[in-house]
């Protein structure tokens, strides 16, 4: 991933670099309406990691809601729709960056 700050406040990420390893734990809940189809919703937490080239750490929390459809009691197909929050824990993150 490269990086680089088109506003103050404002983080741009293009192309791909190393990104340290993180860890999710997450939760979804189910109301079945059927006996094919269920809906529900969803949450994780994400561990906050860096790259090489920044100072700063980030990471997501993905919040969503979903629904699944049972083609057989063994195979389904699952359909997500949410949102990611971006956090960065230093309070001026562009000054983390190299220049692009």
């Amino acid at each position: 991933m490269k990086e680089k700050v088109k506003e103050e406040g404002q983080l741009v990420f293009k192309g791909e670099e190393d990104i340290e390893m993180g860890f999710s734990v997450g939760g979804e809940l189910f109301l079945a309406l059927s006996d094919k189809v269920e809906v529900g919703a969803g949450a994780e937490y994400q561990t906050y990691r860096k790259t090489e080239y920044t100072s700063f750490e980030f990471n997501y929390i993905p919040v969503y809601v979903l629904g699944r459809l049972k083609i057989t009691p063994e195979f389904y197909v699952t359909g997500k729709v949410g949102y990611n929050w971006f956090d960065v824990n230093e309070e001026k993150p562009e000054l983390g960056f190299l220049p692009a």
